[in-house]
């Protein structure tokens, strides 16, 4: 698999609060005004993209749940989870050259 030269962070501004208790994240961006309420895997993802490569995001990812699924598998599930992320305007990639 080859990655993006770059770095996944969190979108600027954004309110988050975990809700342990709850097992659940709730994420609130101001531009546009709306609130997320992220589950185990999105909010592991999220957590993940703190100015990390996404080649790192990845092997931290397998890393923390490579006992629960198939290395292919927990590929697929992070794919799915950076793209919902970053279309939800909650994590940037930060391309560098």
């Amino acid at each position: 698999m080859s990655y993006p030269n770059g770095c996944y962070s969190h979108a600027p501004n954004l309110r988050v609060r975990p809700v342990e208790e709850m097992k659940s994240c709730v994420v609130f961006r101001p531009s546009p005004p709306k609130l997320f309420m992220l589950n185990l895997n999105a909010w592991l993802i999220f957590e993940l993209c703190d100015g990390s490569s996404p080649h790192d995001v990845a092997q931290r990812y397998r890393k923390n749940v490579g006992s629960q699924m198939s290395d292919r598998e927990a590929g697929r599930q992070l794919a799915i989870g950076i793209k919902n992320l970053h279309d939800q305007g909650l994590i940037e990639l930060k391309v560098t050259d």
